[in-house]
């Protein structure tokens, strides 16, 4: 059977792969949606029509061919196939692992011993549809967004958990991408930061949560980037740490949930919530490609700093 992309075709879509970050992104999380766009613009700049081919099968051709080319790749497109390739195997893992599981747990073991493997297998789709369907009652049409819980209002943390769930589970098309890009955009405040909701409340760890969102959809650039690179460069420290403000010294410490090894050591609790002010901010630098505003020594040594005893 032959394919839906021509020799030139693929030749070019991997030539943008090997150059563009943002198609690497897409290939290296997994964005389908987005990335079947990126190969369909290609191609038909090729004169290959494939507007109105299968999506997956584009993506199959494509992704293959990319492979194949491998040895000819960049560092980051290299890594980007290395990515997706060991997120498809993170995936197998946990789906084989719930499938013993339910397995374990069935009822009925006499059916689970006839059926086999397809007795599994339904017990399996049947949780994940569930789970995608509570992420989908969670979104609140009114503002673009999702909530924590069915009919609460959208928040930037749920949102974000909501978009790294229906990514991993390759279920962005029941996502409606615009009006929730619209959502997190409207949330940057001149300043650079993000506000969780619409109350007007900020937050370093908010700001983080925008960065992510965006980046798995591929649609950073709908947000002002190097106000946000500013507003995080403006609450680096002398000592390599961050603030949670301008001004605030490293060691202050937020709001967040403490990272920590023993929740009953106050220590570790203080760093565990100090290190999650550090975490956010280079996080969401590292996304948008400027971790060259941190002084990378003088981090290193910040976070050694801050281990314990125990490892934690």
């Amino acid at each position: 059977m032959p394919g839906l992309l021509t020799k030139p075709a693929k030749q070019a879509i991997f030539n943008a792969a090997n150059e563009s970050t943002r198609i690497q992104s897409l290939i290296a999380t997994g964005a389908q949606a987005h990335l079947i766009d990126e190969i369909r613009d290609v191609a038909c700049n090729e004169g290959n029509d494939v507007r109105l081919a299968d999506g997956k099968q584009l993506e199959r051709e494509a992704l293959t061919f990319i492979c194949n080319m491998k040895r000819d790749a960049s560092s980051g497109l290299v890594a980007a196939i290395e990515k997706r390739a060991s997120r498809k195997k993170t995936m197998r893992n946990i789906r084989h692992d719930v499938a013993r599981k339910l397995a374990r747990e069935a009822k009925d073991r006499a059916a689970v011993e006839k059926q086999g493997d397809s007795y599994i297998y339904e017990f399996v789709l049947e949780g994940y549809s569930e789970m995608l369907e509570f992420v989908m009652s969670c979104w609140n049409d009114e503002a673009g967004g999702f909530g924590a819980h069915p009919d609460h209002d959208a928040h930037l943390l749920s949102t974000c958990s909501a978009i790294q769930i229906l990514v991993m589970q390759d279920a962005l098309n029941r996502l409606d991408i615009p009006r929730v890009v619209n959502f997190i955009a409207s949330l940057q405040q001149p300043s650079g930061v993000f506000e969780g909701d619409a109350f007007g409340e900020i937050n370093t760890r908010f700001l983080y949560c925008a960065i992510n969102s965006l980046s798995l959809l591929g649609q950073l650039d709908k947000i002002d980037v190097g106000k946000v690179v500013e507003y995080i460069r403006r609450r680096c420290n002398f000592d390599g740490g961050f603030g949670s403000r301008i001004g605030a010294v490293a060691t202050y410490v937020a709001q967040g949930k403490p990272f920590c090894h023993d929740p009953k050591d106050s220590t570790e609790r203080l760093y565990g919530l100090i290190s999650l002010i550090v975490f956010v901010c280079v996080g969401s630098l590292a996304m948008v490609d400027r971790l060259d505003v941190c002084d990378a020594d003088t981090l290193s040594w910040w976070l050694s700093e801050r281990q314990m005893d125990s490892g934690g």
